[in-house]
C-alpha cells in the first residue's frame, strides 16, 4: 500500500527495495520504528493492537492526505494546531498564568495521546498532573479537551478526525465518556509540584525511561 501511495503522489515509479533501503536507514534520524513488517511511529507502543483496530474499520478507507500535507507534517516539530488546540491553550494562558511556550507544551502532550487513542479520563489524568484543579476547572477542561479529541487526527481512524466521521457518531467523544474520579485512580502518577515533564524527557517515576514510553502511556 505504502509503494501504491508514493507512485501516486511522485507520479512515477518507486522500486520497492530501493524505498525500504531509504525508510530503513531513516529510522536511525527519524522517531520511527520498523519491525521487518510495517513502519510505524515511535510513539506507537502496540502495533498489532493499531493494526487490528484499523483491520475492524474495513469500510473505513485511510484519509486521503495531499502531497502538500504531507510534506507539512515531515517538518520538524509539526503539530496540527485545529481551533479547539488553540482554544485549549488560550484557557490555560488565561486560568493558569502561563505563556503561550508553556500552554503549547501542555497542549502538544494532549494531543499526542489523542492521536494515540487514548480516552478522555487519560488525557484529564495527564492534565491533573501538569495543572492545579478542582472539580469545577476539570468540568471546565473537559469542555475544551472533547472538542480537542474530536478534531485530532487519529492513527486508529487511520488518519481522520472523529469530527469528520459524522455517520459513525460511536467514534465522537462527548462528556459522558469521563468520570472525575478517574484522575484519582492510583494509575496516576503524581509529578513533583510545578514540574513540567516533556514526553522525551526521563519519567518522573524513576524507571530510567522516556515519559512517552513510560506513565505518558
Amino acid at each position: 500500500m505504502m509503494i501504491t501511495k508514493l507512485e501516486s503522489y511522485t507520479a512515477d515509479s518507486v522500486p520497492r527495495e530501493q524505498c525500504l533501503s531509504v525508510l530503513t536507514e531513516a529510522t536511525e534520524m527519524y522517531e520511527f520504528e520498523y519491525n521487518r513488517v510495517v513502519f510505524s511511529d515511535f510513539g506507537v507502543l502496540d502495533m498489532e493492537e493499531l493494526v487490528k483496530e484499523q483491520q475492524l474499520r474495513e469500510s473505513l478507507e485511510f484519509y486521503p492526505f495531499t502531497k502538500e500535507q504531507l510534506l507539512q507534517a515531515g517538518e520538524d516539530g509539526f503539530i496540527e494546531r485545529t481551533a479547539s488546540y488553540n482554544a485549549l491553550i488560550g484557557y490555560l494562558m488565561h486560568n493558569y498564568s502561563m505563556s503561550n511556550e508553556e500552554a503549547d507544551e501542555i497542549v502538544s502532550e494532549c494531543e499526542y495521546l489523542i492521536t494515540a487513542g487514548k480516552m478522555l479520563q487519560d488525557i484529564m489524568g495527564v492534565l491533573d498532573n501538569f495543572l492545579e484543579m478542582d472539580n469545577s476547572i476539570m468540568q471546565e477542561l473537559v469542555g475544551y479537551v472533547i472538542p480537542l479529541m474530536n478534531d485530532t487526527r487519529q492513527w486508529y481512524l487511520k488518519g481522520h478526525r472523529s469530527s469528520e466521521l459524522t455517520s459513525r457518531t460511536s467514534n465522537r467523544v462527548t462528556s459522558s465518556s469521563f468520570s472525575s474520579k478517574a484522575t484519582n485512580s492510583s494509575n496516576v502518577v503524581q509529578f513533583p509540584s510545578g514540574e513540567k515533564v516533556g514526553r522525551n524527557d526521563a519519567c518522573p517515576c524513576g524507571s530510567g525511561k522516556k515519559y512517552k514510553k513510560c506513565c505518558l502511556n
